[in-house]
């Protein structure tokens, strides 16, 4: 009996331990592609054909740290990026970004 419950408390506390855990670096890299994929239709949507020049590229994003922040279900990211931006050309740069647990995943937010 007690090794049952051994078991039983020891999983459950891997369950929830791993249900309120801060975003992974791949998860990092989605949320931020997402962004970017969104910004880039809406780019197509508003200059068409000429939107070739408009679009943005995720080159890289590996997670540095994370911290909880105060909302629940929130971190501040720090990012190390490398983003191609229209007219500006290639970028890297470490910057902090917000991401929220959704249903779907993580979302990053200005």
């Amino acid at each position: 009996m007690n090794k049952f419950l051994s078991v039983a408390v020891l999983s459950l506390s891997v369950l929830l331990t791993g249900c309120d855990s801060e975003p992974s670096s791949s998860e990092i890299q989605k949320a931020m592609q997402d962004n970017i994929d969104h910004t880039n239709q809406q780019a197509k949507q508003r200059f068409g054909e000429n939107s070739k020049n408009m679009l943005t590229t995720l080159n890289k994003a590996d997670k540095v740290s994370c911290k909880e922040s105060e909302a629940k279900g929130t971190y501040l990211c720090k990012v190390n990026t490398d983003i191609t931006l229209p007219f500006m050309g290639e970028k890297q740069t470490v910057a902090e970004f917000k991401f929220t647990k959704a249903d779907n995943g993580w979302e990053v937010s200005p």
